[in-house]
Formats: C-alpha cells, sequence, structure tokens
C-alpha cells in the first residue's frame, strides 16, 4: 500500500512523503517493516490517535 502511493506520488528524493490517519489498531508494523518500503526518500507514517508516528530508518537526517 505505502509503495503504491509512494509510487504515484512525484515528490523529489529529499522531500518527505506522509501518510497520515493510518488506523493503529488495524496496522501494524515494526522498523524492520517500514525499511523494507524500499526508497530513499524520508517517509513518515503518521496514526490515527494523533501520538504515534513511525519513519524508515535514516528519515531523521531531513530534520532541521
Amino acid at each position: 500500500m505505502i509503495q503504491d502511493c509512494l509510487a504515484d506520488d512525484s515528490g523529489a528524493a529529499d522531500e518527505w512523503f506522509e501518510a497520515v490517519q493510518l488506523d493503529n489498531y488495524g496496522f501494524s508494523a515494526t522498523a524492520k517493516d517500514l525499511d523494507t518500503i524500499g526508497t530513499e526518500r524520508p517517509v513518515a507514517l503518521w496514526g490515527n490517535d494523533g501520538h504515534t508516528v513511525g519513519s524508515i530508518a535514516g528519515a531523521t537526517r531531513f530534520l532541521a
């Protein structure tokens, strides 16, 4: 699902890709799962509880 959305998104390599309102109770992924997304873009997945976020390894290098 996330890989399909990334493929459809025309963002630059250094532009954040964010998926928001993910169902915290219906979606679960480990850090290892997120790293298999296969992109160099920074990715953040925000949960629908407003408190949960997951990102791929290395994404924090894009934080200013």
